[in-house]
């Protein structure tokens, strides 16, 4: 008999505005890229189902993701305590043909540790 887990995990996507956070959330999700820019306002919140098995097939763990799209303004930081609170890992995105995108990923992990004490991050090059 297969045994099933349901859990929930709540990943958050940081960086500079116009990096490509919101396009990489629609190609994991939907399988859908546009290179139109679609400014984020506030937080979006996208969940993805991923259904897990371990190798012998007997477990199977149903992961929901909830993936929060973070707006990176000034106005926005006032509530980006809520926001963080209860996540378990992030991604940070930068640029590629804009270097200091990447040099500004140092600041949003530490807000980001102040907040949610160390937890994993993946830096993105886009």
């Amino acid at each position: 008999m297969k045994e099933y887990k349901r859990m929930g995990k709540k990943v958050l996507l940081l960086g500079d505005p116009a990096v490509g956070k919101t396009s990489l959330i629609r190609k994991f999700v939907q399988d859908i890229f546009d290179d139109k820019y679609l400014e984020t306002l506030g937080a979006k919140v996208t969940n993805k189902v991923l259904t897990l098995s371990s190798p012998d097939k007997k477990k199977h763990i149903e992961l929901k993701m909830l993936i929060w799209d973070i707006m990176d303004q000034k106005t926005y930081r006032l509530i980006q305590k809520s926001a963080f609170q209860g996540t378990i890992g992030a991604i940070l995105v930068g640029d590629l043909s804009r270097e200091e995108t990447f040099e500004n990923l140092e600041s949003r992990i530490s807000e980001l540790f102040n907040i949610t004490h160390e937890i994993p991050v993946k830096n993105i090059k886009y």
